[in-house]
């Protein structure tokens, strides 16, 4: 089907696979304003809709989840290498 443009500057080919216009173009896979206006797709009813959402919470929250730990010591300094018993170099205490 051609379609002309809204500047109506050019002529677009319509299918209800695809279309010509720029933004066909630019974002493969996903339907342009032509496309959902003279293709339009059956809507889902809610009852669909609903056990969608359901399934997609259930994967989320069935995935092993990975969560941060605190460090087995109590001050991270610890594990850093260093002089012996802290000291911050050869200047000895006064």
């Amino acid at each position: 089907m051609l379609v002309l443009s809204n500047k109506k500057d050019a002529y677009y080919v319509v299918t209800p696979t695809g279309c010509s216009c720029p933004a066909a173009t630019y974002h493969p896979g996903q339907p342009c304003k032509h496309s959902r206006k003279y293709f339009p797709q059956p809507q889902k009813s809610r009852g669909e809709l609903e056990a969608e959402g359901e399934a997609i919470l259930e994967a989320h929250h069935n995935t092993v989840k990975r969560l941060a730990r605190p460090p087995e010591s109590s001050s991270i300094r610890d594990s850093l290498p260093g002089w012996p018993e802290g000291a911050h170099g050869p200047v000895e205490a006064i």
